[in-house]
């Protein structure tokens, strides 16, 4: 057999053989080489035997067990798998399975995206010490998040077609109640003291658009309801969290903090929802302060006052309160302006609840 020449060893081929060795190792080791003679090509690769594969048992039709289903289920859940409500197609069928059409005039908007159900259940903070009344359920993917949470969870709905629906929906849960009706007809505080007893009532809910004035007003006036956690269309909220006195609030968002502490923790844009609505949305949480935000001697004049601010839109506050306080005569009301130091052509949304707790004491001297 011939032998190759030997090369001789410097500093420089040791340094390469170092480098090269590990790879030469791992090639002889993946190939199977055996050592051989110069100009012997290496020895071919075996055939690979066929390693026998175990294919993954197919899920099983019927649900598994609660145990097996979800290992850190609720305690409320009867067994079995909640649906996932936020898939479109899942949607699609479970709609059309109960021949369910959206309707416009309802502002119904199915949220698709199940971390933001997830989220705004999170951000309510309720626990198995809370009540919880969600207004406007829909198909329940935020009533079921709100079900692994509350202690008990009591739904307002007023589409009847939507009743068979969450009827399917909810079974797995047994601390949900659904309520058929209109929770703007509703004894709120009635049925918050007859379905929720012993347990501290709030409130968690996607509004519907074309509502939330008046749900919100109707909910704040119900002073059981501690925090009011809500998503609605991402416009409103700003104005509802504006800061006093920067322009960007109304007679209505003065009215709310006047009561409750306002926050937008989240936006939520259109494509998060099916059908997919014109304008993004945001959650804005109200916790609902221990006494108002001002101390008036009078309320009622008090607000008669902050609403008259805002009677006639890009007016002074002058002129707006003149208009609403006719007995008080312009004198008076320009008198009373000046006496708790605003300009005299102010315009009402630049006052904060204290300017106007300090106006309506000086109007009603």
């Amino acid at each position: 057999m011939v032998y190759s020449p030997v090369k001789l060893r410097t500093p420089e081929r040791d340094k390469e053989a170092k480098v090269k060795t590990p790879f030469l190792i791992l090639r002889v080791f993946i190939l199977g080489l055996t050592a051989g003679g110069a100009g012997e090509t290496p020895t071919a690769l075996p055939e690979e035997s066929p390693v026998e594969t175990v294919q993954p048992e197919e899920a099983p039709d019927e649900p598994l067990p609660p145990e097996t289903a979800d290992p850190n289920s609720n305690t409320h859940r009867k067994g079995g798998y909640a649906m996932n409500l936020c898939d479109r197609e899942a949607l699609r069928t479970l709609l059309g399975r109960h021949g369910f059409h959206f309707s416009k005039s309802m502002g119904q908007n199915f949220l698709i995206d199940p971390a933001v159900p997830a989220d705004i259940a999170a951000a309510s903070q309720a626990d198995r010490t809370c009540g919880v009344l969600e207004i406007g359920p829909g198909v329940g993917c935020l009533t079921a998040e709100l079900a692994e949470r509350a202690g008990k969870v009591i739904s307002v709905e007023l589409d009847k077609k939507l009743l068979p629906v969450l009827a399917e929906t909810m079974e797995p849960f047994d601390n949900v109640e659904i309520i058929p009706g209109d929770a703007l007809k509703l004894d709120i505080q009635a049925l918050a003291a007859e379905k929720l007893p012993g347990l501290r009532p709030l409130v968690c809910a996607n509004l519907p658009y074309n509502i939330t004035t008046p749900v919100l007003t109707k909910l704040v006036e119900t002073p059981c309801f501690e925090s009011i956690t809500v998503l609605l269309q991402k416009e409103v909220a700003q104005r509802l969290a504006a800061p006093q006195g920067s322009g960007g609030g109304g007679a209505f968002t003065l009215w709310l903090q006047y009561y409750m502490e306002t926050d937008i923790l989240f936006d939520v844009t259109a494509e998060k929802f099916f059908p997919v609505p014109k304008v993004d949305s945001a959650v804005l949480r109200c916790v609902r302060r221990v006494k108002p935000a001002v101390s008036v001697e009078n309320e009622a004049f008090f607000f008669r006052c902050l609403r008259g601010a805002f009677l006639l839109r890009r007016k002074t506050l002058a002129n707006s309160l003149a208009a609403a306080l006719p007995e008080k005569g312009r004198e008076a009301v320009q008198a009373a302006i000046e006496d708790c130091g605003l300009p005299p052509s102010i315009r009402g949304e630049k006052l904060t609840l204290e300017d106007f707790a300090a106006l309506a004491a000086a109007l009603a001297k």
